[in-house]
């Protein structure tokens, strides 16, 4: 019993350990789509502990 409850765990540990890897790449593409596009922006922060870094962009007026 102990043994699968261990198996279970692990398991969970496992997933979500997955499931934040997926979160940080989803985040780092989708930065480098926005970073591609048109408009001035400037880096507020730098890359830190596997997260992208973070942009600001200028404002602009709608037509």
């Amino acid at each position: 019993m102990q043994v699968e409850k261990d198996a279970m765990y692990r398991e969970l540990r496992d997933r979500l350990a997955r499931a934040k890897k997926i979160g940080q790449m989803s985040a780092k593409l989708d930065l480098e789509r926005k970073v591609q596009a048109k408009g001035k922006k400037f880096k507020v922060k730098g890359a830190e502990n596997g997260m992208p870094a973070v942009y600001r962009w200028k404002q602009q007026r709608q037509k």
